[in-house]
Parts: C-alpha cells; structure tokens; sequence
C-alpha cells in the first residue's frame, strides 16, 4: 500500500518523465487514453509506446503547432494535459 509521500512522488515521475518509442506503463496508458479521447490515437490501449502510439502523438503535435518529434516532453504534455 502506497502512503501519500509515495503516491505523490509517484505522479511525479509518471508526469514529468519523457514518453517515447519503447516507454510503457501506466504513463503510456494515460497518454493513450487522452489522445483517444481528443480523436489523435486510433490503436489499442495497451500502456506500450509502439507504432500506433508515436503517429498519434506526431498528428496532436502538427495540429496544436509544437515540434513534431513524436516525443512527449514538457511542452507536448503543457499542450496535452
């Protein structure tokens, strides 16, 4: 069971880290679910930055006017969150 130091420090990584070909995990999966949601991801939500996942993070960063790397880094997550 996670105290709420813990937790927090947590929420912390998963939102600061950068999101890339290859990242997984729950932070993957958030990603996922919002780019669905805003009409960007079409794949499975599967918490794997794979080749669905890249594409969709490339077409949210072409249409909101970010540097299109398929990376997701502070200014992408400003944007996306």
């Amino acid at each position: 069971m996670m105290n709420r130091t813990s937790s927090a420090r947590t929420n912390y990584y998963y939102s600061t880290r950068m999101l890339m070909r290859g990242s997984t995990g729950p932070a993957v999966r958030r990603l996922q679910n919002t780019l669905k949601t805003q009409g960007f991801f079409r794949g499975r939500i599967n918490g794997n930055y794979d080749s669905w996942t890249e594409p969709a993070v490339m077409r949210f960063q072409r249409a909101n006017g970010l540097v299109v790397d398929g990376i997701v880094g502070p200014n992408t997550r400003a944007v996306l969150y």
